[in-house]
């Protein structure tokens, strides 16, 4: 009886072990997309804030100033700074606000890995940017993978709004 008490607690580790092996390896072997991350539209290129976005889930921002552009670094270093995550905003390229508007909008989807395709078009009937961001979600993990999805676009007009739509696969 024990003999048999040991051979089932031996087997249940193993299977536990395995199981656990071939799930990381399933979602590592799935991790890269495909598909590269892709921007098109009037979408001059993505704006990198590394790490220094993640205070900022479930919100949009339409940066079109340096007054604006400074509060949104006080805004990240007081967030940091309270809890010591090292974000240096003050590495962070300050785009041309004559020329450009910094857009963004907060996505979030579980995967190993994920694909981008963000587009901006100009909608001159309406007046308003649409900023459309296609989410690919790749392999079979539960990682929540979050991004702002930050973009320079040229610089929005006055009387224009953004409108932001959201596609996750």
């Amino acid at each position: 009886m024990k003999k048999i008490s040991i051979f089932i607690k031996i087997n249940f580790f193993l299977l536990v072990f395995f199981a656990f092996v071939f799930m990381q390896t399933a979602c590592e072997s799935e991790s890269d997309c495909q598909n590269q991350d892709t921007i098109e539209g009037i979408i001059d290129t993505v704006y990198d804030l590394g790490i220094c976005f993640q205070y900022m889930h479930d919100t949009s921002y339409v940066i079109d100033d340096i007054i604006q552009f400074k509060q949104l670094k006080n805004k990240i270093d007081s967030l940091f700074l309270a809890d010591d995550n090292g974000c240096d905003t003050a590495e962070l390229i300050v785009p041309n606000f004559e020329a450009q508007t910094l857009l963004a909008f907060f996505s979030e989807i579980k995967g190993c890995d994920a694909a981008y395709n963000r587009a901006v078009v100009k909608d001159e009937i309406q007046h308003k940017y649409i900023y459309s961001i296609e989410i690919v979600s790749c392999g079979n993990c539960n990682y929540l993978i979050p991004s702002m999805n930050w973009v320079l676009v040229p610089k929005l007009p006055e009387d224009y709004t953004v409108e932001y739509k959201i596609l996750k696969q």
